[in-house]
């Protein structure tokens, strides 16, 4: 029986279908319903049968006999090995995995670290080539470097190796109150 009216349905006993929107009085008329061509139609199912040849379903009963016969393969290869043999051997291989993970984070982390590092020095090294001219050709020292960086490039562009010192007023040597090169730290 159909019935779209809520009220049939909660005074109504029976069996309802959601699918198809009907009442059914019993369990024997619902599993009819169910299995019928008005829900299996309503559920998007057809109900046409696709027509097999006798080779499609040989293809299949050797596939699975293929399968089970695979199966029993590995349950008798399983029987075989000792289990703690086998428990060893999958220890073994998660410990070498997880050793080569750890490598391959160590090398990337080392890359990552290292590449930066020779693009800057290339930059620094192309800059400091850059300023080590110009402050040659302007008649400046250097900004604060490194003594090392200093010497080379007094040397590169063909000062004496020793910084010349200033000198206080009246005085042949440095001063010692003040904080010029060789001085005592002191303020004038």
């Amino acid at each position: 029986e159909s019935s779209s009216e809520p009220e049939l349905q909660q005074r109504a006993s029976g069996w309802y279908c959601d699918v198809c929107d009907c009442l059914l009085r019993d369990s024997a008329s619902y599993l009819d319903h169910v299995n019928g061509k008005k829900h299996q139609r309503a559920l998007g199912f057809s109900m046409r049968v696709e027509r097999v040849d006798v080779s499609a379903v040989r293809e299949r009963l050797s596939q699975i006999s293929s399968e089970r016969q695979a199966r029993q393969a590995e349950v008798q290869r399983r029987a075989e090995v000792d289990p703690a043999q086998e428990w060893e051997a999958r220890l073994e291989q998660a410990e070498r995995a997880q050793e080569d993970e750890r490598r391959a984070k160590r090398d990337r982390k080392r890359r990552r670290d290292d590449a930066p590092a020779v693009l800057e020095e290339a930059d620094e090294e192309e800059d400091d080539d850059d300023a080590a001219e110009m402050n040659a050709l302007m008649g400046f020292g250097s900004f604060g470097g490194s003594k090392k960086s200093d010497a080379a490039l007094r040397r590169a562009v063909g000062f004496s190796s020793d910084p010349p010192r200033r000198r206080a007023a009246g005085s042949s040597r440095s001063c010692e109150a003040c904080a010029c090169v060789g001085g005592g730290g002191g303020e004038p």
